[in-house]
Formats: structure tokens, sequence, C-alpha cells
């Protein structure tokens, strides 16, 4: 159940980070409220839970450098 309940804050924070609609504001601080939660599950006693936050971490951190090398090479 915890680790299902980390891929979805992970396709949560993916979401909210890719939407153009709502307040920024908000959204920083509902996926700062995320990263907080997976930093809690990180701190988890079963280690399949913290593997499960390194993976989500992971899978975050190339979606993000996906999004900014893909327009990289494009011009105006």
């Amino acid at each position: 159940m915890r680790m299902a309940i980390i891929e979805i804050i992970g396709l949560l924070i993916k979401d909210i980070s890719s939407s153009d609609e709502g307040d920024e504001e908000q959204k920083k601080k509902q996926i700062k409220r995320y990263f907080e939660l997976l930093m809690e599950r990180f701190l988890d006693l079963n280690s399949w839970v913290r593997s499960k936050v390194l993976t989500t971490l992971i899978k975050l951190c190339e979606y993000v450098s996906y999004r900014f090398f893909s327009g990289c090479g494009r011009t105006a």
C-alpha cells in the first residue's frame, strides 16, 4: 500500500508540474508538500519502500531532464 502511494505521489508531482492551469504559487506549494511526503517515506523502516522512493525520484529527474533537453535544439 505504501509503495502504491509513493507511485501516485510521483505521478501527481509530474502532472501538477506539467499542467498550465491554476495558480503557480499554489502549484509550488502542492509540489513542495508532495516532496515532503516522499522524504517522510524515505525514512520508512521497510527497505522496499525506501527503494520505491528512490525509484520515483529518479523517474521525476528523468522526466524533468527530458522536458528541459527536448526543447534545447529548437529555434524560434
